[in-house]
C-alpha cells in the first residue's frame, strides 16, 4: 500500500511512503512497524528491505513514464541499517531504472543502534549518494538536539502521538514547535505524521510544519490507485479555513 505525504502550505502531492502489510492466519492483518520488526527479529530484514524498494522504485518508475513525478519513501529496518552493502545495491536499483536518488527516501525509527558506527556509515554512505533519509517517530525518543546534528537525515517525521493531541495540547504543541525550530535549524524538513482532521491541519500550518501525512491527506491505497487519487484529491490550502 501507499500513503500521500503533502506539502502543507498548497497541499500539492509531495511523495508516497510505501507500506509493506501481511495478513497470518495465527497473527492476523500485521501492520508495517510490526512486520519489520518481525523481519528483523527473523533475519529477514535486508530480504524485506529489497523485496520494497524494489516495487517501490518500479512503481516510481511507471509513475515518472506516465508523467507523475512522485519520490518514494520506504522504511529501513535496525538489521538493514548495520548491512554495508545497502547503499550499494539500492544505487544499483536507481541507476538500473533511470531514477534520480533523491526520489528515494528511507525511513528509520529512533534506536540507540543508530549510534553506532556501521549504522552512522551506512546512513553517510546513502546521503552521499543522494538519497534521503527520514528519522520518524520524532518526540518518543532521544532526538536531542546534539544527537541530531550527527546523524546525516534530512527530514524529521513528528509521531502521531503528538499531532492527534492537536490543537488543545500545550505539551504537543511544545514538542512539535521544538521539532520545526531543530529541523530548521539543521536545515531540514518537518513532515507531521497521523493527520486525521482539518483542525491539525490547521495547528500544524501554524507551527511551520512542512509536510502533512494521515487519513485526512489520503488513506493507505494499493498503489494502482495513486493516479486517480491525484485526479480527485483537492489541496489542504484549498479546503482548510475556509479558504
Amino acid at each position: 500500500l501507499v500513503q500521500p505525504k503533502v506539502d502543507a502550505g498548497d497541499g500539492r502531492l509531495h511523495s508516497v511512503e510505501f507500506l509493506a502489510h501481511w495478513e497470518d492466519k495465527v497473527l492476523g492483518k500485521v501492520p508495517p512497524g510490526r512486520l519489520v520488526r518481525l523481519a528483523d527479529e527473523a533475519g529477514l530484514g535486508t530480504a524485506l528491505l529489497q523485496y520494497v524498494v524494489s516495487a517501490a522504485l518500479r512503481r516510481c518508475a511507471d509513475w515518472k513514464a506516465a508523467g507523475l513525478y512522485v519520490p518514494v519513501a520506504v522504511n529501513l529496518g535496525h538489521r538493514a541499517l548495520q548491512d554495508l552493502e545497502i547503499p550499494d545495491f539500492l544505487e544499483r536499483m536507481l541507476k538500473s531504472l533511470d531514477l534520480q536518488p533523491e526520489l528515494l527516501t528511507l525511513e528509520v525509527a529512533e534506536h540507540p543502534i543508530l549510534d553506532q558506527a556501521d549504522a552512522l556509515d551506512v546512513l553517510s554512505r546513502l546521503r552521499m549518494r543522494g538519497m534521503q533519509v527520514a528519522l520518524d517517530n520524532f518526540g518518543i525518543g532521544q532526538a536531542s538536539a546534539l544527537r541530531m546534528q550527527r546523524l546525516p537525515v534530512s527530514e524529521l517525521k513528528i509521531d502521531p502521538s503528538f499531532v492527534r493531541c492537536l490543537p488543545g495540547s500545550s505539551v504537543a504543541t511544545a514538542v512539535v514547535e521544538y521539532g520545526v525550530r531543530l529541523a530548521r535549524s539543521l536545515s531540514i524538513t518537518t513532515t507531521a505524521v497521523g493527520v486525521e482532521n482539518e483542525a491539525q491541519a490547521d495547528a500544524l500550518r501554524t507551527l511551520g510544519c512542512d509536510r502533512l501525512q494521515g487519513y485526512w491527506v489520503g488513506r493507505p491505497m494499493p498503489p494502482d490507485d495513486l493516479l486517480a487519487w491525484t485526479q480527485t484529491h483537492k489541496p489542504v490550502s484549498a479546503v482548510g479555513s475556509g479558504t
